[in-house]
């Protein structure tokens, strides 16, 4: 990640990465003064996403919603690949067991 630095009181200081909480950009992160909103003399701001950059912001919003979108898909997958193992451990235990208490009988054996 680069350092931004700010002038505060003359003295060069590292800005802090921050998150917005406004509903204007809500959860969009930007660079600020350690004193930003704490002391009055620095009010360095700067956004850190690519918006900054001249972005449109409803293709810079629709972009966040894919890239959340696809982690949520990754995540279902996930967990449906877990179930699909878990079941078939299930399936296998079930077999196993009923191998073990109906699988050396004859027909005969079955109806008694």
């Amino acid at each position: 990640m680069p350092k931004i630095f700010c002038f505060s009181e003359f003295a060069r200081v590292p800005s802090v990465l921050r998150v917005s909480g406004t509903k204007e950009n809500p959860r969009r992160r930007f660079w600020g003064c350690v004193y930003y909103e704490v002391q009055e003399q620095c009010d360095f701001f700067c956004w850190a996403d690519k918006e900054q950059q001249g972005e449109d912001p409803d293709k810079a919003k629709l972009r966040k919603k894919v890239q959340a979108l696809k982690s949520e898909v990754r995540a279902c997958e996930r967990r449906l690949k877990i179930a699909v193992f878990v079941g078939l451990l299930g399936w296998i235990g079930l077999y196993c067991l009923w191998l073990q208490n109906y699988g050396g009988r004859t027909h005969h054996q079955w109806l008694l």
